[in-house]
C-alpha cells in the first residue's frame, strides 16, 4: 500500500504542464483524447454562438448586405481556435500536439458550424427578417433557407480549418524545451 501511495505523491508533485515526473525526469503518460472533446465543444458552441450574435446585430442595425462586415465573424472563430489551441498545447506533449490539434480544430470548427445554423434556425422561426442571408438571397422558402444555411456552414468549415492550420504552423514553431 505504501509504494502506491508514494508513487500517487510522486505524479502529484510533477510538473502537469509539461508531463515530467518531477523525481525521475521522464515523460508521464497522460491520456489526451478525452481532454480533446470537452475543449471543442466548449469552443465551438461559444464561436457559434458569438458569430451568431455578431450577424444577427448586423441584420438588426441594417448592415446584412457589407460582405466585408460579415467575413469579421471569421476573426470570432479564428480566436477562439487560437485560444483554444494554445491552451491545448500546454496540455499535451510536443510531437502529437500538430495531430490533435487538427483534431481539436475540426471539432471546434464542425460545432461552431452547427451552432451557427441553429441560432439561424431559431432566428429565422423568430423574425424571418433577420435570418442570416447569402448570396442576397432573401429567406422567401425552405429551400433557399437550406441554401443559405449550407453555404454558411460550408464557410465556417474551410475558414475554421484554415485558421486552425495557421494556429497551429505558428504554435509548432514555439517548442518548449522539455518537449522535443
Amino acid at each position: 500500500m505504501k509504494i502506491i501511495e508514494e508513487k500517487i505523491e510522486e505524479q502529484r508533485t510533477g510538473n502537469e504542464l509539461t508531463g515530467i515526473d518531477a523525481r525521475a525526469k521522464v515523460p508521464v503518460y497522460r491520456p489526451i483524447r478525452n481532454s480533446i472533446y470537452p475543449m471543442a465543444t466548449l469552443g465551438g458552441l461559444s464561436a457559434g454562438f458569438f458569430m451568431g450574435v455578431y450577424l444577427v446585430a448586423l441584420q438588426v442595425f441594417g448592415f446584412d448586405g457589407t460582405i466585408v462586415l460579415k467575413f469579421f465573424k471569421y476573426l470570432i472563430l479564428v480566436g477562439i481556435l487560437g485560444w483554444g489551441l494554445v491552451r491545448f498545447r500546454q496540455m499535451i506533449p510536443g510531437k502529437t500536439f500538430f495531430q490533435n490539434g487538427i483534431l481539436l480544430g475540426v471539432l471546434t470548427t464542425f460545432i461552431s458550424g452547427l451552432t451557427l445554423i441553429a441560432i439561424n434556425i431559431v432566428v429565422s422561426l423568430l423574425n424571418p427578417e433577420w435570418a442570416f442571408n447569402k448570396f442576397n438571397l432573401a429567406i422567401e422558402s425552405p429551400g433557399t433557407f437550406l441554401v443559405t444555411s449550407g453555404a454558411i456552414f460550408f464557410e465556417v468549415l474551410v475558414f475554421g480549418l484554415v485558421g486552425t492550420f495557421i494556429w497551429l504552423q505558428y504554435l509548432k514553431g514555439k517548442r518548449r524545451s522539455d518537449t522535443r
